[in-house]
């Protein structure tokens, strides 16, 4: 008799086999690039990074500026250009 493997735990390995690898994270470069940026921009030094990641054509970091930690986003591309973002008050007209 062969043994019987329940349905439910083959659909568990297929779904886990189907989970993509987490993006790596952007260089040191690219996030040093984009503190000193965002650290400009607001006149703040007090600048976190609070996640990147590496993508094909550029590097996406996510920071926190100051005490009350306003959000900032950050896109450098392969040639090193820096672009900031101020994410704070997003949508609001």
């Amino acid at each position: 008799m062969k043994p019987v493997i329940p349905a439910a735990f083959v659909g568990l390995i297929v779904l886990g086999a189907c989970v993509p690898e987490p993006p790596p994270p952007a260089s040191q470069e690219a996030q040093a690039a984009c503190r000193t940026e965002v650290m400009f921009e607001t006149n703040n030094p007090t600048v976190n990074v609070t996640s990147s990641e590496a993508q094909e054509l550029n590097s996406i970091v996510r920071m926190t500026v100051g005490e009350e930690a306003a959000p900032w986003l950050c896109v450098v591309d392969l040639a090193g250009n820096v672009q900031i973002q101020s994410l704070s008050n997003e949508g609001f007209l």
